[in-house]
């Protein structure tokens, strides 16, 4: 608990304005203020029509004339495929957002108008609205993904020497942390969590066999070793910390962005972890604590993996995944855990990284931990999710 606890005093003194776009304060004007970075990504469907789905990406930073992304948009009850070839203007005011720009419809050229909503977790779902000059309309909540909105701009001292940008930054993580606890519940976590429930629970019969047989393997030991140093939370919520750090420095959204998506996953899976942990009073297979359920290194490291992976796709995400299983067999080697606790560790990391994530990653396949007859296990590719 002491990592989460310092992770969330660094972001309440890092974080700019809204860096989710739910403490942000308003910005008018037609674009976004020069002295401010804003970006607008989202990914789902309409809930007034299952058959409309986008995919938007659009970012204006400083000292660009205009800003940057794509839009992709399909309504395949009547037909239509647009995309667009130029964004001209992005307009942020709180938790709404406006992007304006230019497309093809069949060759023809279309101009568009995106109206996007990221709103809090005691409201509704996201809301997203479009108009093509061809006429075109539809608006809707929206489901299967969601919108967010990040922004960032210079502010000025507040009365107890912390930015009023910083403040507003502390309050939109804080919102948005809700709204990440909030996803954990969506199916396909659920649907995780209930196979890395039953992976642990057929492997536990085992469970002090494997660590033995583990435990025991001098190759293992060497070839193992490095992974608890890689779990650990120096690296994992150090380097989440340190990659927003270095986003924020450079002036790279991307890099920011993937910083404040990784620190998020720690905290949510970090909770869990350490929540459950007390809760279940596991003994460790070495008798150190009662803390073994389920594995805080397993729980971290697939956090990490899944949000790489849902930020990068898989050329990234499978040596991410790769290095987490290893940081999970290194928890057995070391005889701090057992087969049980890193299943459903990994579990609860995947589930963290997804929640964190909802609207990014187009890939149609998640890993799932899963147990295999004669007492082994590891993790599986399912198809069919975003």
């Amino acid at each position: 608990m002491t990592a989460i606890r310092a992770v969330a005093w660094v972001l309440a003194l890092l974080l700019p304005v809204g860096a989710t776009g739910l403490g942000a304060a308003p910005h008018s004007g037609r674009g976004t203020p020069a002295a401010s970075s804003c970006e607008i990504e989202g990914e789902g469907s309409l809930s007034t029509n299952p058959e409309a789905s986008f995919d938007l990406e659009a970012e204006h930073e400083p000292g660009r004339n205009e800003p940057e992304g794509e839009l992709s948009y399909r309504d395949t009850r009547v037909g239509l495929r647009f995309r667009s070839s130029r964004i001209a203007s992005l307009v942020v005011r709180g938790t709404r957002g406006t992007v304006r720009g230019m497309g093809q419809v069949d060759g023809a050229d279309i101009e568009f108008t995106i109206e996007v909503e990221d709103r809090t977790p005691d409201q509704r779902p996201d809301r997203f609205q479009i108009q093509l000059s061809s006429g075109y309309a539809a608006a809707g909540d929206v489901s299967k993904g969601g919108v967010e909105i990040e922004c960032e701009e210079e502010g000025e001292e507040g009365e107890e020497g912390l930015s009023a940008e910083h403040r507003a930054g502390r309050d939109g993580l804080l919102r948005q942390l809700g709204r990440d606890f909030r996803h954990l519940a969506d199916r396909d976590n659920l649907l995780v969590l209930a196979g890395g429930g039953a992976a642990s629970l057929a492997v536990r019969n085992n469970d002090r066999g494997i660590t033995n047989a583990f435990e025991s393997s001098p190759a293992l030991d060497l070839f193992l070793e490095p992974g608890a140093v890689g779990g650990g939370g120096l690296v994992q919520v150090g380097g989440a910390v340190a990659t927003y750090v270095v986003g924020r420095a450079t002036r790279n959204g991307e890099v920011r962005a993937l910083g404040y998506h990784l620190i998020r996953a720690q905290i949510v899976s970090g909770v869990l972890t350490q929540g459950l942990k007390l809760a279940a009073g596991r003994t460790r297979p070495d008798g150190s604590n009662r803390l073994s359920f389920p594995s805080g290194h397993s729980s971290a490291s697939f956090a990490t993996a899944t949000v790489l992976q849902r930020f990068y796709g898989w050329k990234v995400g499978l040596p991410a995944y790769v290095f987490a299983v290893y940081v999970a067999g290194s928890r057995l080697q070391e005889n701090k855990h057992f087969p049980s606790d890193v299943l459903f560790g990994a579990a609860l990391g995947i589930v963290g990284g997804r929640s964190v994530t909802v609207g990014r990653g187009r890939a149609r396949v998640a890993l799932v931990p899963l147990a295999v007859p004669d007492g082994g296990f590891g993790v599986a590719l399912v198809g069919g999710w975003r």
